[in-house]
């Protein structure tokens, strides 16, 4: 006796084949050619910066430590020398190859970090107090209830930052980088010169 069933059960699997093909030719499967490397950077950063390197580039770690100074969070570094530091995140295409630094609650009262790498470093609740950030680049840095009272913002760009409660008294801001929150620029962001010479 024939299994009369075995007909609709060919006929399904073959369908079945055919729609798991058609399924990987759209999903980008081997057609062939070499598909296109899609190096767009995600959408933060918005302009190209030291946070997105080319795929297969040496990135290099954060440093545990720079002079006296631990990079962790609670650090206890009031004066610490960061010039130049480089804390922040690094895009290796769309995605994170390197966190940035957590730097939470730490003291940096007074200390020095100019042209400083700190892309999307968090901040939050630190004490910057006096510090020197002119020139460094804090985009979309975390600076909730961040103190920087009386810091130097001179040059610093804080583009898509979190500044929610940060205290911002006596701050110096020269072409400064701030997040505008009511968007009133294509890139929302705004320039602050209330102490330029």
């Amino acid at each position: 006796m024939k299994n009369s069933s075995a007909g609709p059960v060919l006929i399904s699997m073959v369908v079945a084949t055919a729609l798991c093909l058609m399924l990987l030719a759209a999903c980008g499967g081997d057609t062939g050619s070499a598909p296109e490397e899609n190096l767009t950077p995600t959408p933060y950063p918005t302009r190209l910066s030291r946070a997105v390197i080319e795929v297969g580039a040496t990135v290099v770690p954060i440093a545990s430590q720079i002079g006296d100074c631990l990079i962790e969070r609670n650090a206890q570094c009031p004066g610490a020398d960061l010039r130049e530091a480089d804390l922040g995140v690094i895009m290796v295409g769309q995605h994170p190859d390197r966190l940035p630094a957590n730097l939470r609650k730490s003291n940096f009262e007074g200390a020095d970090f100019t042209n400083a790498f700190l892309e999307r470093v968090d901040f939050s609740e630190a004490n910057l107090r006096n510090a020197n950030l002119t020139n460094a680049i804090l985009i979309s840095a975390v600076m909730y209830m961040t103190d920087l009272r009386g810091a130097n913002l001179t040059g610093a760009d804080f583009e898509h930052a979190d500044m929610e409660d940060a205290m911002l008294d006596g701050a110096i801001f020269c072409n400064t980088i701030m997040p505008d929150p009511e968007f009133a620029t294509a890139s929302g962001s705004k320039i602050i010169n209330d102490d330029c010479p």
